[in-house]
């Protein structure tokens, strides 16, 4: 399996280095050639979630990684969860609630980070290498990578915390760290404005030591999406009715979207995604009325979904809207945001 950017610049990468690069070089992002198939009736077969992971992880690293390097990493990532299954589920009436809640900073992220940080440390340690993960958080991602990283001496994490609208809970995760390797950075500003400084700084990259890797631990990183993905497989291993599901599931940067349209993908039996939104509508505005264009960013009780633009939907829009046009995708989203995107009906 190798990997390109939805804007076509980058092309024929291997696992390991979208996973290390984060950002493709034209500010597009990472996506697999093609999609991975799962068999359906080995999924319903397993026990848990990490033979769930066990299944689904080496679909995309094999470019570099050895089927038994992955299984050695999957079986020791995933750490201080309060649940055995780490994924809860729980039924009200004919709804079952998918319980992402159960890991040691409370958030969803920590599947993703935790996987991602494990594979970085992986590379780190054949190469010789130091990294700097450098992040931006409205709340959970950033307390999720810290400590997904922070064990690993090899890697040290900028977390940029928006000025601003934040659970005080999540703002404490982040600034008491005790450790020399973790770092909490308060941005006057915005979500949106850390976001802009993280691509700058991966555009830019002139701050790096020769031996040193800049990370991603936002959605941008496909392996983020990876360890998401897990997770919708696992509900299909679960539910007793698991023949044309359906997902109703909040988003900010639309990562976890994104990870159940991926298992769709993969052969999931999936009937409809619901896309649940707060006051900032973006995705709304676009499914509604095919308007995706950035305006302020409204403070709500849910920090982490307070974001104007929804990095992972150019993913979206790439693969199913453009049938996989890097060049339609490239001129779409380089004029964006100064230009909303409005699709025609051709597309």
């Amino acid at each position: 399996m190798l990997f390109h950017s939805t804007r076509g610049g980058d092309k024929d990468k291997d696992f390991a280095s979208i996973l290390m690069q984060g950002l493709a070089d034209d500010g597009g992002l990472f996506m697999p050639d093609q999609w991975p198939q799962v068999d359906l009736k080995k999924i319903k077969g397993l026990q848990s979630f990490v033979e769930v992971a066990k299944e689904i992880v080496p679909l995309f690293t094999a470019s570099s990684f050895t089927q038994e390097e992955t299984i050695k990493i999957v079986e020791n990532t995933w750490h201080d969860f309060e649940h055995q299954d780490l994924v809860g589920i729980q039924t009200i009436e004919n709804i079952s609630v998918l319980e992402l809640f159960h890991g040691p900073t409370a958030a969803f992220k920590d599947f993703g980070l935790q996987l991602a940080a494990a594979f970085f440390n992986e590379v780190l340690e054949k190469e010789d290498k130091t990294a700097i993960v450098l992040g931006a958080t409205s709340g959970d991602t950033g307390s999720a990578a810290i400590d997904a990283c922070r064990s690993y001496a090899r890697i040290k994490s900028f977390i940029m915390l928006p000025n601003g609208n934040m659970s005080e809970v999540q703002r404490r995760q982040m600034s008491t760290i005790e450790a020399e390797n973790v770092f909490a950075l308060r941005i006057n500003g915005t979500f949106d404005d850390c976001q802009d400084l993280v691509k700058q700084a991966f555009i830019q990259r002139d701050f790096l030591k020769p031996d040193q890797y800049l990370l991603a631990v936002n959605s941008i990183n496909w392996t983020r999406i990876v360890g998401q993905i897990c997770y919708y497989f696992f509900a299909y291993n679960r539910l007793a009715n698991h023949q044309n599901l359906n997902f109703s599931i909040p988003t900010g940067n639309f990562g976890n979207v994104f990870a159940c349209y991926s298992a769709f993908k993969m052969g999931l039996p999936i009937k409809t995604i619901s896309v649940a939104v707060n006051n900032n509508d973006i995705l709304h505005r676009f499914f509604a009325s095919n308007d995706y264009s950035k305006k302020q960013v409204h403070e709500t009780i849910s920090p982490s979904m307070d974001i104007s633009v929804a990095s992972n939907f150019e993913r979206l829009v790439y693969d199913f809207f453009l049938d996989r046009s890097t060049s339609k995708c490239a001129e779409l989203f380089n004029n964006f945001p100064n230009q909303g995107i409005e699709l025609d009906e051709a597309t």
